[in-house]
């Protein structure tokens, strides 16, 4: 009775971890940038697993839905389960940085994923570079997007 319980266990612990090391495979982020260098981060995640985030470290409060996370000096580690997906939101001024009369905005990313990215910024913005290049596009904001980005671990404008 007991070998077969052990072994009715062991099944179900191979399922259940078979479940969760599946793999985060794409990421969207969007980035909001305010007048005074604020940002505000939306991430959705897809796939299951595990995967680490670089996060500033002025980061107060975070929103994650779909997932576990546990925050680590300037890591997340976010675990996606049955969900398939996750969502995190975070607000930190610490994306950009003012130099002169120009804002640099500079994002470390995790390098696990391929990624699609928006980053949404003041109408009067005049984009100097960005880095990866970007699509820019004008209407009520100044848009930035990088599509099917392979795993690269930043992204930059001024």
């Amino acid at each position: 009775m007991m070998k077969k319980n052990l072994l009715l266990f062991f099944i179900f612990f191979i399922f259940f971890i078979g479940g969760v090391l599946g793999e985060v495979t794409n990421a969207e982020y969007y980035f909001v940038v305010q007048e005074n260098g604020n940002t505000i981060a939306g991430i959705n995640l897809y796939g299951s697993g595990e995967i680490t985030i670089p996060l500033p470290n002025d980061v107060e409060s975070v929103y994650v839905k779909g997932g576990l996370y546990i925050i680590d000096n300037e890591t997340m580690t976010i675990a996606i389960g049955s969900t398939k997906s996750a969502a995190v939101i975070y607000q930190t001024a610490l994306l950009t940085e003012k130099m002169n009369e120009n804002w640099v905005f500079l994002a470390k990313l995790e390098n696990q994923t391929s990624k699609s990215i928006m980053a949404a910024l003041p109408l009067n913005t005049i984009i100097k570079q960005s880095n990866p290049l970007a699509l820019i596009e004008t209407g009520e904001f100044t848009k930035l997007y990088w599509s099917n980005i392979s795993p690269t671990n930043t992204i930059s404008f001024d």
